[in-house]
């Protein structure tokens, strides 16, 4: 089994849904973990057996995300706080 992290702002789940689509016609067992980079809740659909569904919340117990969220949260674009969050979020996943 093959794992993928991906980080998406709300915006782009549909990109992480097609994404997962992909990896799936090459691994059948790839699974595929998807932090979206707002506190809102996870999206309405119902987690698939290939997909994780996180938010910010569920990093911010590691302490290298909790001081990058802090700092990057409130950028005008949100680029800095999902480029910054890579490093952390695949550690933790």
């Amino acid at each position: 089994m093959n794992a993928f992290c991906t980080i998406v702002s709300a915006d782009y789940i549909g990109f992480a849904k097609t994404l997962y689509a992909s990896l799936k016609e090459y691994d059948p067992d790839a699974r595929l973990f998807v932090l979206i980079s707002s506190f809102d809740k996870t999206p309405d659909t119902p987690d698939t057996p290939g997909i994780r569904w996180m938010n910010l919340p569920d990093v911010l117990a590691s302490h290298m995300a909790k001081k990058i969220v802090d700092k990057y949260l409130h950028t005008t674009s949100g680029n800095e706080l999902r480029w910054a969050l890579k490093r952390s979020y695949y550690r933790i996943y």
